[in-house]
């Protein structure tokens, strides 16, 4: 039984790869987008890792009771989750005219400006990352300083992909890369900050260029493009240490290059850190060993910024308190944050009602996101900062999926409120042109429409024309 269920979480995954790709040939959303990230995380912390784990039989740290029984209420909740996802997704309910009420600018700056502004936030990047050590202040600064980075990213490979096969252009853009790394890396044992500028880079890549592009050569392209992100976060990966958690970027390096795999970086990857294996341990656990702690994550998202130096009694995040609930010995129970996942959050959380509500807020925040993107997909100003924070988009069926969605949320507004108002001085001083200026909203939509080889009028959501 447990061999069958292994096999149909594995079938799960192919059939969301599929749906991610049919919703992209029909127009329907974009290959790289907010929604396609989540999912991709999902797949990773929820899916391939289920089927490692049931594959496996046995988990030492998290040994389940019936593993068979347990996996096929696991593949159940798992299926409902991502329906209940796609068609609150679909639906859309209330967000499209949050998206289009927010500010925006339509400013496209010029190629030469793109490339300045890349080295300056990678240097921006690396002060707020490391120089900025007022406490409250200093975790905000890393998650800006994060975005940052993967915005220079998104920058060099927004000019990249318009000249793809120039050696001067993938320089720029590998050395941007580089040097946006070692901002991320510096004092991190995680390897959020790593994905969040290697998908940047590709962010970038994509909706300058490959979005308009035949999508056999988008896909071509995205892999050649994505491989030496792919090779660096999986040598990285291989080669960390939880007990150097303050390694200068050259000490990642050297660690690289002397202790990384690229084979078990890879499946390590693909292990999903046994996120699968702590969710089923959970619904085994909850609530007979635990009370319910009723929709704790999304309460979470909204006091995890408040410091406990403010607020004594601040309840513990889940990842907190798994391993002294399973009683884990030779580890700093204090110290050590385990991912639940997001199935193991809503196992804790009130169980099959969290499950269908999660889903439901997963749905419509991310279409919010993809919203604002379609809003203006021709100006990087608006666009970059959306994929800015895509290590913790992925990170949120992993969990803490409350503090994942509070960095995105802070990360991508705050980076996205910054370049507006750069947006705002370029346009200005005369540096850049509008794109599609004197337009109305309404003229704008059918021109995208026009332009984009993938779009089919039947697929809008919601049956009419978007307008703002």
């Amino acid at each position: 039984m447990q061999f069958a269920v292994a096999c149909y979480l594995l079938l799960l995954a192919l059939i969301v790869l599929i749906v991610m790709m049919r919703d992209h040939l029909r127009g329907q959303v974009e290959l790289l987008s907010i929604r396609n990230f989540a999912l991709l995380g999902f797949i990773v912390f929820q899916l391939t890792s289920g089927a490692i784990v049931l594959y496996r039989d046995y988990d030492p740290k998290y040994p389940l009771y019936d593993p068979a029984g347990t996996g096929v209420i696991y593949a159940i909740q798992s299926t409902l989750f991502l329906i209940v996802l796609f068609v609150f997704y679909r639906w859309g309910f209330g967000v499209r005219k949050i998206a289009w009420a927010l500010p925006t600018t339509r400013v496209v700056p010029s190629e030469a400006f793109m490339l300045l502004c890349a080295v300056t936030l990678t240097g921006l990047a690396l002060m707020l990352r490391v120089f900025v050590a007022v406490p409250l202040v200093a975790s905000l600064a890393d998650y800006l300083g994060t975005a940052f980075a993967a915005i220079a990213c998104g920058l060099a490979g927004w000019t990249w992909a318009k000249r793809f096969l120039n050696p001067a252009a993938a320089l720029y853009a590998m050395m941007i890369f580089m040097g946006s790394s070692a901002a991320v890396v510096i004092g991190s044992f995680g390897r959020r900050g790593l994905v969040a500028v290697g998908a940047g880079l590709l962010w970038g890549m994509y909706y300058s260029r490959w979005r308009y592009s035949d999508p056999k050569r988008v896909i071509a392209q995205i892999a050649i493009a994505g491989a030496v992100p792919l090779i660096a976060l999986s040598l990285y990966t291989s080669a960390r240490s939880s007990s150097e958690h303050d390694r200068s970027a050259i000490d990642h390096v050297r660690a690289m290059v002397t202790q990384g795999d690229l084979k078990t970086g890879f499946m390590l990857l693909l292990d999903g850190q046994g996120t699968a294996g702590v969710s089923m341990w959970l619904m085994e656990h909850c609530p007979t060993d635990f009370p319910y702690r009723w929709m704790h994550t999304p309460l979470y998202t909204v006091y995890f910024p408040i410091p406990r130096s403010l607020w004594s009694g601040k309840p513990d995040p889940l990842s907190g308190r798994i391993a002294e609930m399973a009683n884990r010995s030779g580890v700093n129970r204090k110290v050590l944050t385990i991912g639940p996942g997001i199935i193991g959050h809503a196992a804790a959380e009130g169980g099959w009602i969290a499950l269908v509500v999660y889903a439901m807020l997963a749905g419509l925040c991310l279409r919010l996101y993809d919203e604002i993107v379609r809003k203006c997909p021709t100006s990087p100003f608006v666009v970059l900062p959306i994929g800015a924070s895509l290590g913790q988009v992925i990170g949120l069926a992993r969990g803490e999926t409350a503090a994942f969605a509070f960095t995105y949320a802070f990360a991508s507004f705050g980076s996205y409120l910054s370049l507006l108002f750069v947006a705002k001085i370029v346009e200005r001083t005369g540096l850049a042109g509008t794109a599609n200026s004197g337009m109305t909203d309404e003229e704008l939509d059918a021109e995208w429409h026009e332009q984009d080889p993938h779009h089919d009028p039947a697929s809008d959501y919601d049956g009419h024309r978007r307008v703002g």
